[in-house]
């Protein structure tokens, strides 16, 4: 399972709207408004590389979306230890 966070600069007063849009998309697990340098951040998880680079490509063609970064996730196998 490959994991991503994107990290998205949206239109004036469209967030809203893309994060709604966003969730409806297959592979997108979650998307929400944030404030700060980006607008929304939405986590893509896709069995492979391959899927999620489609989807990105699917996300980044919305016409109120401005632009994308993407941030790999370097999971690690035993989560218990990231955060003690």
């Amino acid at each position: 399972m490959v994991k991503a966070y994107v990290l998205i600069t949206a239109r004036r007063g469209t967030a809203e709207s893309v994060a709604k849009t966003l969730c409806r998309i297959k592979n997108v697990t979650s998307a929400e408004c944030v404030y700060g340098r980006y607008d929304v951040i939405a986590i893509v998880e896709s069995p492979d590389m391959r899927t999620l680079s489609r989807v990105v490509h699917q996300l980044q063609k919305e016409p109120t979306i401005l632009h994308t970064e993407t941030a790999f996730s370097d999971k690690v196998e035993d989560e218990s230890e990231v955060c003690e």
